[in-house]
């Protein structure tokens, strides 16, 4: 029998409660360090999901001799009722556009209906508004809920006034200011709230034309948009039309060459402006 070896002790309640605050001081300290690391990999991704899209919309330049249009019928035509009498033509967003050029080829061609009044069959980007695609959503975006509701909310617009409507855009002659200072895709939530009474919340889905920028003003950085908020016009939450960016850092944006850039929150209007317009002749500011 060991004579040296006294009665096995346990922790006492003290130190116990010790031990737990420690813990729980390493927790406060680690989780912040964790949510930066998780927002980094967001934003990443969401440059990362730019890009893609950047590419394919060059693919489709390459492919089509031309960029697709911002939210109009292909092939390119001056009336509606053109683009309908037209069998086989296919009308959409540009994101619904280039979807083959994303390795959807097999959703873009689901897409493919009959329409009431039309001449036979047609792509069309709403028959997909039941479909999110996950190039399309930004994981820092707080109001996309496409996954879980099964709806085409997207987290990223068309510059409508870069891509056109009825009018060729091509790399060559359609970017004279650079296409390094024109924007053609930005960021903006899935789901935002309508410029006018009653301030309805929209989805901002990527099939159509509310997957186009029309408002000029500079992105809004971190809106909120629970449509329970204060009664618009409210600069706090997120409107439609606009790009928002879900990141303290600015919004990503894709130009006209492909690349992605952040865009800094204290951007002038005259800056973001001049970077939605390809062709208006004037320099860009110091903060772009």
């Amino acid at each position: 029998m060991c004579r040296t070896c006294g009665p096995r002790r346990g922790f006492t309640l003290i130190e116990l409660l010790v031990v737990i605050g420690i813990v729980a001081v390493l927790i406060g300290l680690l989780l912040p360090a964790v949510q930066k690391v998780r927002e980094a990999a967001s934003r990443l991704q969401c440059q990362n999901n730019l890009k893609q899209i950047g590419l394919a919309t060059h693919n489709f330049h390459d492919t089509c001799g031309m960029m697709p249009p911002s939210c109009w019928y292909l092939p390119l035509v001056g009336t509606d009722e053109e683009g309908q009498s037209y069998p086989d033509s296919a009308f959409g967003s540009a994101l619904f556009h280039v979807l083959p050029f994303l390795e959807q080829d097999n959703l873009y061609r689901s897409s493919y209906i009959a329409v009431p009044g039309w001449s036979g069959g047609h792509y069309i980007g709403w028959a997909l508004d039941d479909r999110p695609v996950t190039v399309y959503v930004c994981p820092s975006d707080p109001s996309n809920a496409a996954a879980s509701q099964q709806r085409a909310q997207g987290s990223y617009a068309v510059n409508s006034r870069a891509l056109l409507k009825w009018t060729p855009v091509l790399v060559a002659t359609s970017f004279p200011d650079g296409l390094s200072n024109t924007i053609l895709f930005a960021e903006h939530y899935g789901r935002c709230r309508d410029i006018k009474p009653p301030y309805d919340p929209v989805e901002m889905l990527w099939t159509g034309g509310n997957a186009t920028l029309s408002d000029s003003k500079p992105p809004q950085v971190l809106p909120l948009w629970d449509q329970t908020l204060d009664p618009m016009p409210n600069e706090k939450v997120c409107t439609m039309w606009r790009s928002q960016a879900p990141h303290a850092g600015g919004a990503n944006v894709c130009l006209a060459d492909g690349s992605v850039r952040s865009v800094s929150p204290a951007i002038s209007q005259e800056t973001w402006y001049r970077a939605l317009l390809p062709n208006d002749g004037q320099p860009m500011g110091a903060d772009w």
